[in-house]
């Protein structure tokens, strides 16, 4: 058989092999760096994410910090954008829970813009669960392909809430998006994904899948120099604030972590199975956060409940709040003024012009 591999994901490779998250970062980022640019094979590209991943060297905070570097060097940017605001924020997750639930980040961030918070997330389609944030914001009519870095800038100026579709940020990703669709496996792009917002973001909340990746992420944002930023994990393994029960927190602060452990009760509010908050099509979730943002579900409704505690925890750590409690105010205040809906709505206008 003909030796057709690239020698710098070759020495990766072997590296990985022999040494693990040891790893040189130097030969790391060469083979990265191969890989964006198209100078490796699929197989090759495979087998590097693989061994990442079987080896655990993508659960090390200087691979992910250097991860986000690289990535970052080769996204589109994006001019004057603080010009804007100074404090903008976003609230993502990993995926990958398995658990299927309803959007809750994104209903959440268009509810924390409805608050006064500058918003703006950055996404993509589903890869295993039934609707990504992209997915549903399509459905509701959010043209997403018609919002680039070229116009967020002018987008921002209109509304509070907007979105960027990760493809048009980071264009090297398309060498590996299908690699990794059959390869089946999670990769260090799903940990690092929400790491790469384009905007400078002044706060953030970042969901992961396990609660061995809690700290790891919370290092890794300390690394980067990120701003106020909390780390969540419910403990069945949610990327979100969990509705069901305890979830683990790290937040990431003024050059330290801080664990914390929050339930519903933290909010004042009720607690919900999981099957109460499962996603729907994307169509139907569109539906069903029409009917949230118009004040239509009833108190202590799963669903209700559950943008309400995630926004809240968005809102305390941008500082908006002084508590998890009072958050949970602003946020139904945000949804009973209508000031919620009418953000979604003005970036859906906003997005379809051309």
């Amino acid at each position: 058989m003909i030796n057709t591999f690239n020698p710098e994901v070759r020495l990766a490779i072997h590296d990985l092999d022999k040494v693990g998250p040891a790893i040189p970062l130097e030969n790391y980022e060469a083979a990265l760096r191969a890989i964006l640019t198209g100078k490796a094979s699929p197989v090759e590209t495979a087998s590097f994410l693989a061994s990442l991943h079987l080896t655990k060297a993508e659960e090390v905070p200087d691979i992910l910090m250097q991860t986000v570097q690289i990535l970052k060097s080769y996204s589109t940017p994006i001019a004057n954008i603080e010009m804007v605001s100074p404090r903008f924020v976003d609230i993502v997750g990993t995926g990958g829970d398995g658990h299927n639930t309803f959007n809750v980040s994104t209903a959440s961030a268009i509810v924390a813009a409805g608050a006064g918070l500058w918003v703006c997330k950055h996404g993509n389609k589903a890869s295993t669960s039934a609707s990504g944030s992209a997915d549903l914001l399509m459905s509701f009519g959010c043209d997403l392909l018609n919002v680039t870095p070229k116009n967020i800038v002018s987008i921002t100026e209109q509304c509070k809430f907007s979105f960027l579709f990760a493809p048009m940020c980071h264009p090297t990703l398309k060498n590996v998006a299908p690699i990794r669709k059959q390869l089946g496996l999670p990769t260090i792009f799903n940990l690092v994904g929400p790491l790469l917002n384009p905007i400078p973001t002044y706060a953030r909340i970042i969901g992961v899948s396990k609660l061995s990746l809690g700290e790891v992420v919370a290092k890794t944002l300390l690394k980067l120099g990120a701003g106020r930023s909390l780390v969540v994990c419910g403990e069945e393994g949610l990327d979100e604030i969990s509705p069901a029960g305890p979830t683990h927190t790290w937040l990431v602060r003024d050059g330290t972590i801080t664990h914390e452990v929050y339930t519903p009760e933290s909010f004042h509010l009720q607690s919900h199975p999981l099957s109460s908050v499962a996603s729907g099509t994307p169509s139907a979730n569109a539906i069903l956060l029409e009917e949230l943002l118009s004040n239509m579900l009833h108190a202590n409704h799963p669903i209700l409940d559950y943008v309400l505690m995630n926004t809240a925890a968005l809102l305390h750590v941008a500082g908006m709040a002084e508590s998890l409690r009072e958050g949970v105010k602003i946020a139904q205040q945000s949804i009973s003024s209508g000031a919620a809906l009418r953000e979604l709505s003005n970036f859906s206008t906003i997005s379809q012009q051309p």
